[in-house]
């Protein structure tokens, strides 16, 4: 709301359609969007059954069937409706609300909608559920100095959820340079979505090591 612009006093009940319009404004402007694909292709409901059913039915949704199902419906679909279906049902997931307040926006994507959520909505919850297979589980981390080579390893084997073991084995500056890196790559990353995922106590923890860290280099 821009913050220049003068609003009248209004009652409770106004204040409070209000305020629910404001909640669920992209669910009006992604409904919009998705009428004015299906004002040029009035099959499309069908369309988007199928190709949900074709990647889905007879597999388990994971991050490649995901990806697939991405592309396949973007392909069709274009990026914007496909991620408005796939944001309305997994919002629905946590808040039913949506699915209602959806119904009053328009009953055709109301319905394709339901008829997505009743099909695959259970496969969409286990996969927010569970755990990548290719995420780290455990972290075992190791020093050794090589008098040899006169020079500090610094050894971290990574379990991931699917049993394999990766080994790492980098200097100190090899590891600060790593760390650099993927702070770089989370920067990159829309603001949006890391918001979603990191709250205020993980954002401390990480200032309080590289100060703690920053504090025993210097000194």
């Amino acid at each position: 709301m821009n913050p220049q612009t003068y609003i009248d006093p209004k009652s409770d009940n106004e204040t409070d359609e209000s305020t629910s319009n404001d909640e669920f404004g992209w669910l009006k402007e992604g409904t919009q969007l998705l009428l004015a694909f299906f004002d040029q292709d009035p099959e499309a409901s069908k369309y988007i059954e199928k190709i949900f059913s074709s990647h889905l039915d007879n597999t388990p949704l994971d991050k490649t069937t995901g990806i697939n199902l991405y592309n396949a419906l973007s392909l069709y679909l274009g990026e914007k409706n496909t991620e408005f279906i796939l944001d309305v049902i997994n919002e629905s997931l946590e808040d039913k609300n949506i699915l209602a307040h959806l119904k009053t926006l328009d009953f055709q994507v109301w319905k394709l909608i339901c008829i997505l959520f009743s099909l695959y909505g259970q496969k969409f919850q286990k996969y927010r559920n569970q755990d990548s297979p290719n995420s780290w589980r455990l972290i075992f981390p190791t020093i050794n100095y090589a008098y040899i080579s006169n020079e500090l390893l610094i050894s971290i084997n990574i379990e991931k959820y699917n049993g394999e073991n990766t080994l790492y084995e980098e200097s100190p500056s090899s590891f600060i340079q790593l760390i650099s890196i993927m702070l770089r790559i989370l920067k990159q990353v829309p603001a949006s979505y890391i918001v979603d995922e990191v709250d205020e106590e993980m954002i401390d923890e990480l200032r309080t090591e590289y100060e703690e860290f920053a504090e025993l280099i210097v000194s």
